[in-house]
């Protein structure tokens, strides 16, 4: 190979390997929907509510996105008191008090979440959420469902309704 040849062969592998393409979140593949008074099912007809039974609530999620959870905390320091947490790979947290379900935290940008924003899509118009900053950053809320946003203000970053355990 001509010394040309190869220099222009590597040149081209290094800007092909440099070329960094933001791409936008994964095609939504969940078959609920998170909602601002729980979760919604069966094509959005089936409302899964707070005070639904940890156990039960837990098995209906293994059966929906056929994963155990990855971890189930306990944090007895939380403001609204001791809640337990059940993470599920992707990034969806489901909160639990007293044995019932009483709030859920998602990262993951493959679960729709009512009102038609979900993590990883552009910060909504401020026409359509409202918006406060805090010591998280810049929240929004739409209906009864909160978010905020990542620290360039450009994209959902996480999402969550009912009770958390969030430090402010």
């Amino acid at each position: 190979m001509r010394p040309g040849t190869l220099l222009a062969a590597l040149t081209a592998l290094i800007l092909a390997a440099c070329d960094v393409v933001a791409s936008p979140p994964p095609p939504v593949t969940a078959n609920f929907t998170l909602a601002s008074q729980g979760m919604l099912t069966n094509g959005n007809t089936n409302l899964i509510g707070w005070g639904t039974d940890e156990p039960n609530f837990i098995q209906i999620m293994v059966q929906m996105t056929g994963n155990p959870p990855t971890d189930i905390v306990e944090n007895t320091e939380c403001g609204a008191g001791p809640m337990r947490m059940a993470s599920f790979p992707g990034g969806l947290v489901l909160n639990f008090q007293s044995g019932g379900f009483v709030g859920w935290t998602s990262t993951d940008p493959g679960i729709p979440v009512e009102g038609g924003l979900r993590p990883g899509l552009p910060a909504p118009s401020p026409a359509a959420v409202t918006y406060t900053e805090t010591t998280l950053g810049t929240e929004f809320q739409q209906g009864g469902v909160f978010g905020i946003l990542t620290g360039d203000g450009a994209t959902i970053d996480m999402m969550w309704a009912g009770t958390t355990c969030f430090f402010r």
